[in-house]
């Protein structure tokens, strides 16, 4: 058993946690990968902004699993008294390079939802101005959320510091930041599951259409309680005070959960069977 485990892929033990994270890793990106390939096939020769931006975000999503891959391999996950200083430093680096593309990633698999919403429910710009500045409202508000939360999570906090124990102040009130950042990220979520709902309210349509439309933007729902795990998490990390590397696993691995679902749930009402019922 002893041998087993020394060539095990994903090992797990008290002294490192970097399987979780590997295993989640690979398993968001391969299924991220399906989702946009479906996407793209459903939607053949019919691609519109949302489409590419929700290409856009799968990219960034594969780029970001690069860098974390490289801070996997340099010690990320495992007890500090493990691994150099040195190696702390560089896996701290990459994590915080995976962290910003994650963040973009995110931004544009919400972008997409908000230029589907401009897709389906701003046809006729005299009918519907106000969905139109809604849309685009909320699309301001998603970039605006990007820039901030990048530049919150980089002013004051040096990359190659990004692992070290909070309490020797290389970053002030790190968990500060993230609690602002995750509270704008529920409510863009929020956004825009409530929009699609306030659009077709007032729409004659059969009720069943309407609830499959509340359905299928309802699903990015979890996108929210993932984003709640991840702060979680991130809190019980920062109150340990020590072994950020090996603590601040679980946080990453649900910021994973919560970009993929963002991007299946950005997918989920490009369905053909909704598409078809949303056109009639």
């Amino acid at each position: 058993m002893a041998a087993d485990s020394e060539y095990r892929f994903a090992l797990v033990t008290n002294q490192n946690y970097s399987g979780y994270l590997w295993i989640a890793t690979i398993l968001c990106l391969s299924y991220s990968s399906l989702v946009i390939v479906v996407r793209l096939h459903i939607k053949w020769k019919l691609y519109g902004l949302d489409d590419v931006t929700a290409t856009a975000a799968t990219l960034l999503q594969l780029a970001g699993g690069i860098p974390l891959f490289l801070a996997l391999r340099g010690g990320l996950g495992q007890d500090e008294r493990l691994i150099s200083t040195a190696a702390i430093e560089k896996a701290g680096q990459n994590t915080f390079i995976a962290q910003v593309l994650i963040i973009a990633s995110l931004a544009t698999a919400k972008s997409s939802v908000a230029a589907l919403m401009l897709r389906l429910f701003t046809r006729d710009l005299e009918i519907t101005r106000k969905p139109w500045l809604l849309c685009n409202g909320t699309l301001a508000l998603i970039l605006v959320w990007a820039v901030g939360s990048i530049l919150a999570t980089s002013i004051g906090c040096p990359p190659t510091h990004f692992l070290q124990d909070p309490g020797l102040g290389y970053c002030n009130y790190p968990l500060t930041r993230w609690r602002i950042i995750v509270s704008f990220d529920i409510l863009i979520e929020l956004l825009l599951i409530a929009l699609p709902i306030f659009f077709i309210w007032g729409i004659q349509m059969k009720p069943y259409i309407k609830i499959q439309v509340a359905l299928a933007f309802g699903l990015r729902l979890p996108v929210a309680g993932f984003a709640g795990a991840h702060l979680h998490y991130l809190s019980i990390c920062y109150a340990s005070r020590s072994n950020t590397s090996k603590e601040i696993i679980p946080a990453l691995a649900w910021l994973q959960v919560e970009l993929f679902w963002a991007l299946l749930a950005a997918t989920i009402p490009t369905l053909k069977a909704f598409m078809k019922s949303f056109n009639s």
